[in-house]
């Protein structure tokens, strides 16, 4: 049995330029979705899977060959499109955008006003917000063992919820960053990742 339809009439549809994608309503109960609930929209089948728990909700988007399947949740106003694929464990919220033939897997969060497109790979437990950019072929690296996240993109460097640029972090001085609320142990710790990442580690 299928989990889930396409909402074919017009008052369910969405034009998003020359593509035509549709609302979805569950057809059975899932973790967090009752039967006969409304979800996000989708163009077509093939971009969320009929098995497993993976769902899109509120007016959230996946269209073009996009995939979702295991138990990716897609929800707020969140883009998928293109190639991309989504796996595992993963949520993609807020107004970000994953595209290309970006991919997405593990417990990975992608949120705000995030981008992960072109061949980008954000695995395990990486976390993707603020406006940072992820792409190429660099993987979003994560540390959580920290007083704050560490996060590390191409261009960017977040610690907690301040993001900048590789560049921007080496030029905070101590007295910057103790005013962040870091003790002096801590600025020691994450001078030292920041050099390691910003000089191409």
């Amino acid at each position: 049995m299928k989990k889930y339809e396409l909402m074919k009439a017009k008052k369910y549809q969405l034009k998003v330029g020359d593509t035509t994608l549709y609302r979805i309503r569950a057809l059975k109960g899932l973790p967090d979705v009752a039967q006969g609930s409304l979800g996000g929209y989708i163009e077509h089948e093939d971009n969320l899977s009929q098995i497993d728990n993976c769902w899109v909700s509120g007016e959230a988007q996946v269209s073009g060959e996009a995939q979702v399947f295991g138990k990716a949740k897609v929800f707020g106003k969140a883009s998928v499109s293109g190639e991309a694929k989504l796996s595992g464990d993963c949520w993609v919220f807020g107004d970000c955008r994953v595209s290309g033939e970006a991919q997405v897997s593990g417990n990975c969060l992608v949120f705000d006003e995030a981008q992960v497109f072109s061949k980008a790979k954000v695995s395990g437990k990486a976390s993707v917000f603020g406006k940072a950019k992820v792409s190429t072929t660099t993987s979003c690296i994560a540390i959580t063992n920290l007083c704050y996240m560490f996060t590390v993109t191409d261009d960017h460097i977040q610690i907690g919820c301040k993001l900048k640029t590789k560049k921007e972090w080496l030029k905070v001085t101590k007295k910057q960053a103790m005013a962040m609320g870091l003790d002096e142990d801590q600025c020691k710790k994450f001078k030292a990742l920041i050099e390691i990442f910003a000089n191409g580690g």
